[in-house]
């Protein structure tokens, strides 16, 4: 479908039951386009837990445990009682701002 940000006056006239899927999705995209809307959201990815966050980035549980300890991964992390979830952009994100150099040397290592 081409998008453009006009909208039939036909397809306006019409009730919604007696429109095609193709004049629906039609109607759609002309409804988002005028309005400014990206219909394709960035897709969030989570990482459960401490181990998973240290295969993630190549550390052992120790390590990672630290870092997390020294607040590290504050802007990441999402805690909810016992369960912790870090977001996988925002993991980089905290190593990359972090003053460390041996973190960066980690941000380096997990974009090849």
């Amino acid at each position: 479908m081409e998008r453009t940000n006009k909208i039939n006056p036909e397809l306006l006239a019409k009730p919604i039951v007696m429109l095609t899927c193709r004049e629906f999705l039609e109607l759609l995209d002309a409804y988002f386009v005028a309005k400014g809307v990206d219909k394709k959201k960035k897709e969030i990815v989570y990482l459960h837990g401490l181990k998973e966050l240290a295969e993630y980035l190549g550390l052992s549980l120790p390590t990672v445990n630290r870092l997390r300890n020294a607040g590290v991964f504050d802007l990441a992390t999402i805690q909810r009682g016992r369960i912790l979830l870090f977001e996988m952009d925002k993991v980089v994100e905290c190593l990359d701002s972090t003053p460390n150099k041996n973190h960066k040397k980690m941000v380096a290592r997990l974009n090849r």
